[in-house]
Order: C-alpha cells, then sequence, then structure tokens
C-alpha cells in the first residue's frame, strides 16, 4: 500500500453548501428577459437545433 497525499479540494468541492446554493440560484440571471431569444421564439430554437444537429452530422461523414 502507497502512501498518498490527500487530494485537496478545489473549486466547487470546496465551498460550502450555502455558497453553492447562493451560486447555483443566480443561474440564467445574467441576460435580461428581453434578451433571450430562444425564450421568446420556440420556433428559432428548433431551428437552431436542427442546424446544429445536421452540421454535426455533416462533420461526422468528412474522412480523416
Amino acid at each position: 500500500m502507497t502512501d498518498t497525499p490527500p487530494k485537496s479540494r478545489r473549486g466547487f468541492a470546496a465551498m460550502s453548501r450555502e455558497q453553492l446554493l447562493e451560486i447555483s440560484s443566480k443561474g440564467g440571471k445574467g441576460t435580461p428577459p428581453e434578451k433571450r431569444t430562444f425564450a421568446l421564439d420556440s420556433t428559432l430554437a428548433k431551428d437552431s437545433a436542427r442546424l446544429g444537429g445536421l452540421a454535426k452530422a455533416a462533420k461526422s461523414k468528412i474522412p480523416d
């Protein structure tokens, strides 16, 4: 059995539960509602997802 030092906790793992909840509660609030285009126009979101899928499919067909 080898003696390895314990891993240090960094980032989110080192934060208290209260700190994590405070940070996670801010999610999505950085952009004002009038600038959230996908939330306002579902067809725009659908079209973007479709185009992303087509681009991914086309890229996977390119031989290395």
